[in-house]
């Protein structure tokens, strides 16, 4: 079990970090008319945040894990 949230863990956290990048793109979006403009519906916000929470959680996971 430790080898798989060893290997498991890391592609979750990077597949996690979708969600803040598309909170922080939004308005960024709107400043820079270069970019394609995104309109992130209203519940991106709060999974962005339990996705960055969910990301804490696995690290410990993996370091818990790893010793």
């Amino acid at each position: 079990m430790k080898k798989v949230i060893q290997k498991i863990g890391p592609v979750l956290m990077i597949l996690l970090t979708i969600f803040p990048i598309l909170v922080i793109y939004q308005p960024i979006s709107k400043q820079v008319p270069s970019l394609p403009n995104f309109e992130a519906p209203s519940w991106l916000t709060p999974v962005g945040f339990i996705s960055i929470a969910c990301i804490f959680v696995l690290s410990f996971l993996i370091k818990n894990k790893g010793e």
